[in-house]
């Protein structure tokens, strides 16, 4: 298979700058799709008298025509998939902070099961996003680029201040409560590292987490058709190049299996594949067309309320299945957690099984921390 991918945003650390959201998009294909679009775009190039194929440049007519010209050629040719990535700047904070502090493996205070399975976590994500106000969500972002634990500890206490207006669980309280506690108490055990290095920044922008769900899109598409990576082609880069290259040195061969929307109860699981993403370059889309095949219909489906491009649109959306990370997905996943346990079957001993088990695992939580206290007070 063959990857090409291109980006709308832009973005970096800036992630309260205009616009709101952050986009990726990719065509991974069997085959190498150079001399399918190539000569399409070549041709609308001529005919419209510029030197590159760039979406918003051009007049709405035309690019939905190269868009279907390019569409007709794959469909016709080759097995293909369109990836989208689409990230809410702002929100992406949010999941930094829960990240941050609800992350059991470090935080003591912090319970396994809110963290590792997708419907807790979203929950919690749902629940911070309303306690961060506008102000708190820069200081915590702020504070967490440049590793200042004064600053993440101000930003959880200014948050700790609105969790009884934004929630009434005693369950979902505690929670939050023993986290934050742990992580006030024992900031040392939270691992900072967004300023370790002069780059580190980097990995925990939109840009780099988005490419990290491209990495995995194309894995899937990999699996599903049997395919293995021959080449990945991202456009060039001047921020992100040596984060993106090193990414690929370093990840290319992890899958994360992601559960699905509609089993949110599900922990997320990796392997690592005897396989890479193929040989890794960003060519400039001024040179390299396929690319500027990527540009069209990104542009297209960020377009979603002009009514002359809902065709394409569509057709766009039946080769995709896009990922999001907003508090809308967030609030999606929480329902569908929600519709599952109360479709599910549950007899008298499943909830006693299941209160047995939330004990068991209440008990040792518990123990775990004191025996983390006994230890510090020694």
């Amino acid at each position: 298979m063959y990857i090409y991918a291109d980006e709308s945003g832009n973005t970096g650390k800036d992630v309260f700058s205009a616009p709101e959201f952050y986009w990726q998009g990719a065509i991974f294909a069997l085959d190498d799709i150079e001399p399918l679009v190539g000569p399409i775009l070549t041709e609308f190039k001529r005919r419209e008298g510029v030197s590159r194929i760039h979406a918003n440049e051009m007049r709405l007519d035309t690019v939905r025509e190269i868009g279907e010209a390019i569409l007709d050629a794959l469909d016709a040719s080759t097995t293909w998939h369109f990836h989208i990535t689409v990230i809410h700047k702002p929100y992406l904070v949010t999941t930094k902070f829960v990240d941050t502090i609800f992350d059991s493996g470090e935080n003591l205070g912090a319970r396994w099961v809110w963290y590792n399975v997708a419907f807790f976590r979203h929950a919690l994500c749902c629940l911070i996003d309303d306690m961060l106000t506008p102000r708190n969500r820069r200081a915590f972002w702020q504070a967490y680029l440049t590793d200042d634990y004064e600053g993440v500890k101000a930003a959880v206490r200014n948050a700790r201040t609105y969790l009884d207006r934004y929630t009434k669980d005693r369950r979902l309280i505690n929670v939050v409560l023993d986290a934050f506690s742990f992580a006030l108490r024992y900031p040392e055990e939270i691992t900072l590292m967004a300023s370790r290095r002069r780059d580190s920044y980097k990995g925990h922008t939109p840009n780099m987490v988005g490419f990290s769900s491209l990495a995995q899109s194309a894995h899937n598409f990999a699996e599903t058709h049997g395919s293995v990576p021959q080449a990945f082609y991202h456009d060039q880069q001047t921020e992100f190049g040596k984060s993106m290259t090193e990414y690929v040195d370093l990840f290319a061969r992890l899958r994360l299996k992601q559960p699905e929307i509609t089993r949110p109860w599900q922990p997320t699981d990796g392997e690592i594949k005897e396989y890479d993403l193929g040989k890794f370059s960003m060519p400039s889309s001024k040179d390299f067309l396929p690319l500027q095949a990527v540009d069209v219909l990104l542009w297209v489906v960020q377009r979603e309320s002009e009514p002359s491009l809902r065709e394409i649109r569509e057709r766009i959306f039946d080769k995709s299945d896009p990922f999001h990370i907003s508090r809308t997905m967030s609030e999606m996943i929480r329902l569908a957690g929600l519709k599952l346990l109360a479709e599910s079957p549950l007899s008298d001993d499943d909830l006693l099984r299941a209160e047995g088990l939330r004990d068991q695992m209440e008990t040792a939580f518990r123990q775990k921390l004191k025996e983390f206290s006994r230890k510090t007070a020694e």
